[in-house]
């Protein structure tokens, strides 16, 4: 039995499919098991798939009978699991050598800690730069279980991807939520049990490709009210739903921001649906929720040539003028 079950979900993108899994070959740790999970693909990745089956007796190959969604797609790939570590890596990125190799001597030095992740690289084509994180995330860490929650209830910074989790943590709790914050939410699951490992090493490259974000942007606002009932329903969330939904409200604005929505008539339409039901379920946030619905509405509306660029003082002092201190 492997040390670590590599999960590769993939759709149709077998050109990247092959970057990802050259990458995982090239690894310095070795103990791995590899499992690619097509879900109905149509282009050739069952080729890419199984000349690496045909090469390296560690990779294996799976084809859905039918398109289980993304989320559908890990969740079945995680019932074939018998490692002790899980990796669950997308089919468009790729790992610098000694990922495995540090994130599971990460593990292992830490018995209290759920999952770990290494500083990430975001890749759109050959500009490289590193994921924002909070100040702390200068060294090698581990952040307690309560302190994790706080980092993430106001900051999504640890990609799905680039996580290395322990396989009984993840059985502990249950498959992924269907919804596309559905990894957020489970990192946050995760924190309310177990600590969580930060390795400030530079070791996972995370794509940005056209088109990837923004095609999900509407879909992602109505999602975060599915997202937010089903969070509810969790009892280890009690008396917490409060704070996950002025979070994830914040979230969607902030995504927005991020891509723009100038040209999307939709856009006005969705930010005050989404107010409406937050107003509607977290009574006692009423000015917090105006705010960021303010200054969502705000880069809906005004030309993309006019909007403060990321990381500008103008943008920095509109962040002071319209949120609230928790999200600054």
């Amino acid at each position: 039995m492997a040390t670590v079950d590599v999960l590769v979900p993939t759709y149709n993108r077998s050109a990247m499919l092959r970057q990802c899994l050259e990458s995982i070959q090239a690894q310095t740790y070795t103990d791995i098991r590899v499992i690619i999970g097509d879900n109905c693909s149509d282009d050739d990745t069952r080729t890419v798939a199984q000349d690496f089956c045909g090469r390296d007796g560690r990779f294996g190959y799976v084809r859905n009978a039918a398109n289980l969604g993304a989320w559908g797609n890990m969740n079945a790939l995680f019932t074939r699991v018998t490692a002790p570590y899980v990796h669950f890596m997308h089919d468009d990125d790729w790992l610098e050598p000694s990922f495995y190799e540090r994130m599971i001597a990460g593990l292992e030095e830490s018995p209290e800690v759920g999952l770990a992740w290494p500083r990430v690289i975001l890749s759109e084509g050959e500009n490289e730069t590193a994921i924002r994180l909070p100040e702390r995330f200068s060294h090698d860490q581990v952040l307690p279980e309560d302190a994790a929650f706080e980092e993430l209830l106001h900051s999504d910074f640890v990609p799905c991807p680039a996580v290395v989790l322990r396989t009984s943590v993840l059985r502990e709790l249950g498959p992924f939520s269907e919804y596309l914050s559905a990894d957020w939410l489970m990192w946050l699951r995760i924190a309310l049990h177990h600590d969580l490992k930060f390795i400030d090493a530079p070791l996972f490259h995370y794509r940005l490709h056209e088109g990837q974000e923004s095609a999900d942007n509407f879909r992602m606002g109505r999602d975060v009210i599915d997202m937010f009932e089903f969070a509810c329903g969790l009892e280890e969330f009690s008396g917490r739903q409060a704070e996950i939904a002025l979070a994830r409200f914040g979230g969607v604005r902030d995504h927005m921001i991020s891509i723009g929505v100038k040209g999307k008539p939709q856009a006005p339409h969705l930010i005050c649906e989404l107010t409406s039901y937050f107003l509607g379920h977290v009574p006692d946030h009423h000015n917090a929720i105006r705010r960021v619905e303010m200054i969502a509405l705000a880069y809906a509306m005004v030309p993309p040539w006019f909007r403060p660029r990321k990381g500008s003082r103008l943008r920095h002092w509109l962040r002071r003028l319209f949120l609230p201190w928790s999200r600054r």
